[in-house]
């Protein structure tokens, strides 16, 4: 399956959820929302085409995947996890300004770089 730069998910099991975000080598932001909380958090698909080919965008319906949710401990919509390189970086419930997204997608994995280093910056 080619994945494009935002992907609407059904039919989505545990195992593609694992392959499609624990095991890319893309950063992947995993929008869990229903019909209407869409609109709670507009620009995510031109964010994705922003980043084509730096960042996946998967669009997973809780109402149509509730076991995924569950194992994910999703209760609220909209929800976003940011995965880099397969683990989880971070966790955004509710409305989340996307200028707020855009900075953490380009930002992350220097900021955890430099977290695990022990140094900081100001």
């Amino acid at each position: 399956m080619i994945l494009g730069p935002s992907e609407h998910q059904s039919g989505l099991t545990p195992t593609d959820f694992d392959r499609l975000v624990r095991q890319s080598s893309l950063p992947t932001l995993v929008s869990f929302e229903n019909p209407w909380s869409k609109a709670l958090i507009p620009g995510l698909d031109e964010l994705a085409t922003a980043f084509r080919g730096r960042l996946r965008l998967v669009r997973v319906n809780m109402a149509t995947h509730p076991d995924l949710a569950a194992r994910l401990k999703i209760r609220v919509v909209p929800t976003l996890l940011f995965f880099n390189r397969g683990a989880l970086v971070e966790f955004m419930v509710g409305p989340v300004p996307i200028q707020f997204i855009v900075q953490m997608v380009a930002n992350t994995h220097l900021q955890r770089r430099h977290l695990l280093q022990g140094t900081h910056r100001s």
